[in-house]
């Protein structure tokens, strides 16, 4: 398995990037990783919604109820965004100056943000495996700043 995660603080409405985990093997190894990294601090996670499903790695516990269990300040909605407006958003996030990425820190983040290719249908193409902290980061960004999508209000006019 190759879970990521990328490492975010958060300050005045803006996002940095300040860390990288490339190459989990699955939630508990994430979870002592961040753990051995950042002891002492606040931990939030904003995982994959699909998360709170049971997987291989146990047979009783999700990866929802794993991060919880290890004290983590747990943020996932109670399904994923669409693909693309987790896409629109982090795109508005680095248009509109919010998003920040330090490329000494997140060298392989950074590369894949760069390298993103997309398929046919206009999402991230899997294929290359540049996907993979875009995904990661995009679970935060689209929780955080989500896409607001115009609501149209329809009249009826009488002639």
């Amino acid at each position: 398995c190759n879970m990521s995660s990328v490492i975010s603080v958060i300050r005045k409405n803006k996002v940095y990037d300040v860390g990288e985990i490339i190459g989990g093997y699955d939630t508990p190894s994430m979870i002592d990783s961040i753990k051995s990294r950042y002891e002492d601090c606040q931990i939030n996670v904003y995982p994959d919604a699909s998360g709170k499903n049971r997987n291989a790695q146990s047979a009783s516990e999700s990866s929802l109820q794993l991060l919880q269990a290890a004290r983590f300040n747990v943020f996932a909605p109670s399904k994923n965004p669409f693909v693309k407006d987790r896409v629109i958003a982090m795109n508005q996030s680095f248009n509109n100056g919010t998003h920040f990425v330090n490329v000494k820190l997140c060298t392989t983040h950074s590369a894949n943000l760069e390298q993103q290719t997309y398929n046919k249908a206009g999402e991230p193409d899997k294929t290359a495996g540049n996907d993979h902290t875009n995904d990661a980061n995009g679970y935060l960004i689209s929780y955080k700043f989500p896409v607001v999508k115009p609501s149209v209000k329809r009249t009826r006019l009488i002639a």
